[in-house]
């Protein structure tokens, strides 16, 4: 199931499906967003165990643990979310 390009197969309709990941979130000032600068380190309200949401096709579909793979960021799916379409 995994694509080095970062999309999942659609077996019905055989075209990739665009996949996202939301990691964390965070808040900026506009003063703060104005002085940002290559080296800074922008806090976010998310701890680094919690869960990230993965999307599939603009859907929540997945909520798993952010892992390293090959060096790449990848998702270790550990809860399906309710009323997510799936294609066998």
């Amino acid at each position: 199931m995994t694509e080095r390009n970062g999309t999942i197969r659609n077996g019905a309709a055989g075209g990739p499906v665009r996949v996202r990941i939301d990691l964390a979130r965070g808040r900026l000032t506009d003063g703060q967003a104005r002085q940002i600068d290559a080296g800074c380190v922008v806090e976010l309200d998310t701890r680094h165990d919690e869960p990230v949401d993965l999307y599939a096709g603009g859907a929540l579909l997945a909520r798993g643990e952010a892992v390293v793979v090959d060096g790449k960021l990848a998702v270790r799916v550990r809860q399906v979310v309710a009323g997510a379409r799936r294609t066998e």
